[in-house]
């Protein structure tokens, strides 16, 4: 059987995750030509290149029309800068080092993807910022890709901070180190901070992360409250990445939280990434064992679905490519070198969705690609989904209707 309005978003996620590494940042404006800032993912909140349009303030960004309402914590990023063919590196003595100043956070990279591959702007970004030029930089990045920052509170206390994130190489890869306790974002949301009934009234999808919850009892407070307001909002459905961040908390802290939305059907689309899909899984007892092959996870994740009652339960899986793979686009079923980022032969990328009729997989037509950005991948996976739910309408609900 074929679910075709579940598998077109797959396929067009499928692309997102692959266009988002031909990043602006790293070719020269003269090549960035329409058709990739019509089609890829090279945002300054995506890819890691700040470029904010002169005429931004311009921009006709409101919320009224907002198909999707993203929430959650900007961040501004600092990574080392990509090696290119045209770029110069600067006589610096060690150990100084060439980073990229950008905008970042999970939430937004979705807005800004979203608004980036749709025809009118669509997305529109709910936050606290803090008064003064790094709130101001937050704002102009989303306005500049045409996502609506209308509904951003902002906090003019006077030691008011935007969190950080720093992307070191530890010699293992480059991992994220986050700075954000005293942040505006979590200092300052709470439960009574935005009036979510109204905020999410025009809109079709909330998109939430498994981040916010773990940024202190202000910020899940009003990431509860967001979710309750969704469920209880004709017409609007709720996509949440888990996005689990050790950093953060333990991944049973989280569940504890996500668990009961879960349960009271509150989630149209939840997302797992492949170590959290192991984890959860074998935590209910359905996970195969070590070794398991893709097909033993992909039924792991339709075991998961049909327990946790989740409309659209999804997973994105990606391996090191050879490079003979990486010439002929074949997938490399093994869990060696799973987290590569960079170098090899590229990466190979795939995704599993489960629904009631179920599995929608890109699994036959997987991307490979070398990654330019270490970050972003599922942000720009989810974007493309749901741009794919967006287009589809109200087809593709009832091929996940009997779970609701």
């Amino acid at each position: 059987p074929s679910w075709p309005t579940v598998a077109a978003p797959a396929q067009r996620a499928q692309r997102c995750a692959r266009d988002k590494s031909c990043c602006a940042l790293s070719l020269p404006d003269s090549t960035c030509s329409a058709t990739m800032h019509k089609r890829s993912l090279a945002t300054a909140v995506l890819c890691g290149g700040l470029r904010v349009a002169a005429a931004h303030s311009a921009t006709n960004c409101t919320a009224a029309h907002s198909a999707l309402v993203a929430f959650g914590e900007a961040v501004m990023t600092f990574k080392p800068r990509p090696a290119t063919p045209v770029h110069v590196a600067l006589p610096l003595a060690a150990p100084a080092a060439e980073v990229v100043q950008a905008v970042g956070g999970a939430e937004l990279n979705v807005a800004v993807a979203l608004s980036r591959v749709s025809a009118a702007p669509i997305a529109s970004y709910v936050s606290v910022l803090p008064h003064g030029p790094l709130g101001d930089a937050v704002r102009s990045a989303a306005e500049a890709s045409g996502v609506a920052t209308e509904n951003v509170v902002v906090d003019g206390s006077p030691h008011s901070v935007l969190g950080t994130l720093h992307v070191v190489d530890d010699g293992s890869g480059p991992r994220p180190h986050y700075q954000r306790h005293h942040s505006a974002f979590a200092t300052v949301a709470s439960g009574d901070t935005f009036d979510w009934p109204s905020l999410l009234s025009p809109a079709k999808w909330l998109h939430v992360t498994g981040i916010t919850p773990l940024l202190g009892p202000g910020p899940a407070a009003a990431w509860s409250t967001a979710l309750e307001a969704a469920a209880a909002t004709d017409g609007c459905d709720v996509s949440l990445d888990f996005n689990h961040r050790p950093a953060l908390g333990s991944l049973e802290e989280l569940w504890a939280l996500v668990q009961p939305h879960v349960a009271a059907r509150a989630v149209t689309l939840l997302m797992l990434s492949e170590d959290s899909l192991r984890r959860l899984a074998e935590r209910e007892g359905v996970w195969p064992g070590e070794g398991a092959e893709h097909a033993s996870q992909a039924a792991a994740l339709s075991s998961l679905r049909q327990r946790w009652g989740v409309p659209l339960l999804g997973c994105c899986f990606k391996r090191a490519a050879a490079p003979r793979e990486a010439a002929s686009g074949g997938l490399k079923d093994t869990q060696e070198h799973k987290n590569t980022l960079f170098g090899g032969g590229g990466v190979v990328r795939w995704s599993v969705v489960a629904t009631a009729a179920g599995e929608v997989s890109t699994g036959d037509t997987p991307v490979v690609h070398r990654p330019r950005e270490a970050l972003g991948g599922g942000d720009a996976w989810v974007a493309g989904f749901l741009h794919g739910l967006l287009d589809a309408g109200e087809g593709w609900r009832g091929e996940a209707a009997s779970s609701r």
